[in-house]
């Protein structure tokens, strides 16, 4: 006879890796439960809802996350005076904005934009009171050396993954190796524990013969060069090209601050990594993270100094509206 599980302990505990300070996981799922403690919560999405998000905010648009382009997403879009990301194959001269960070890049900026994506973007969406960074193979060191001084853990790094037909996750390769120069570039800092997860992933990056052939070699990568979008390829290996974070903080945001909002909607608000000290602070694993008192702009920030990080104020559009 199977031996019972005490009651007081769950099933999903061992899966949390609660005891390490930075864990690895997979998709929506994965998400829900390594990151359901507080701390920061580190979305990859390289093909290509990261990579859009960083393009997107260095160019100094707000970027709100949907899980899907449906009746809920037009609505925000609506609310917001927002424009709509269309799918690639959609994109025309007068909608340009889409999932294609090399789109993003050649089209005029857009005030904010809802970006959906059934993979990085609907983690974002579901993501709650978290603390969430858009990460990627173009700011992997930069988020690590934001996170290591400005930031409480837990550390979990997530790859968003794709989707089968039947709507089950499907790993990866660029996710993997993006998750894994996000957890390649922590391990520099030192300063938390590793799971065996994140471990894993994180010799998957450092062994490595080279990361741009294996992103344009992966499924994903494939996919899109022989669809004609082989620049969003070329763009998401752009290594380490790019010191902005995408930070979609936790709510806390001041009333004052609140009114232009719609229904709790958070986009990001963009730091700097360049501008921090080169001398990290000792990183503190087990707390719940310091408080961004803004919910309201994945916006662009220009904070003063390496001591503003932690503490992001509403982008200048939402506090002028408020």
């Amino acid at each position: 006879m199977r031996p019972k599980l005490a009651r007081s302990v769950s099933v999903h505990e061992p899966w949390q890796q609660a005891r390490y300070g930075v864990r690895f996981a997979w998709g929506p799922a994965g998400a829900a439960c390594v990151g359901r403690h507080g701390g920061v919560l580190v979305i990859v999405d390289v093909l290509s809802f990261t990579t859009s998000v960083g393009v997107a905010v260095e160019r100094g648009v707000a970027v709100y996350p949907a899980a899907a382009r449906d009746a809920g997403a037009v609505e925000l879009a609506e609310t917001l005076g927002a424009v709509l990301a269309v799918d690639r194959r959609e994109v025309t001269t007068a909608q340009p904005w889409s999932l294609s960070p090399a789109a993003l890049r050649s089209a005029r900026a857009p005030a904010r934009l809802v970006l959906p994506s059934p993979s990085g973007s609907a983690i974002a969406a579901a993501a709650g009171g978290r603390v969430v960074v858009a990460a990627s193979l173009g700011n992997a060191r930069a988020v690590a050396a934001w996170m290591t001084h400005r930031q409480d853990g837990p550390f979990a790094v997530i790859a968003a993954g794709e989707r089968w037909p039947d709507g089950s996750l499907c790993p990866a390769l660029e996710d993997l190796l993006g998750a894994g120069a996000v957890l390649a570039a922590l391990a520099e800092h030192g300063g938390c524990s590793e799971s065996p997860e994140a471990a894993a992933a994180r010799a998957a990056y450092e062994t490595s013969d080279s990361i741009p052939d294996d992103v344009r070699g992966s499924a994903s990568g494939v996919e899109l060069v022989t669809s004609g979008f082989s620049q969003d390829v070329d763009v998401a290996v752009e290594i380490d090209a790019s010191d902005v974070v995408p930070v979609l903080p936790r709510p806390g945001i001041p009333t004052r601050l609140t009114r232009a909002l719609s229904r709790g909607t958070r986009s990001t608000v963009t730091v700097r990594a360049s501008e921090c000290s080169s001398s990290p602070q000792r990183v503190s694993c087990s707390g719940s993270g310091s408080r961004c008192p803004s919910r309201s702009c994945w916006a662009r920030h220009e904070p003063a100094s390496c001591a503003s990080l932690g503490r992001v104020p509403a982008c200048p559009g939402c506090v002028a509206q408020g």
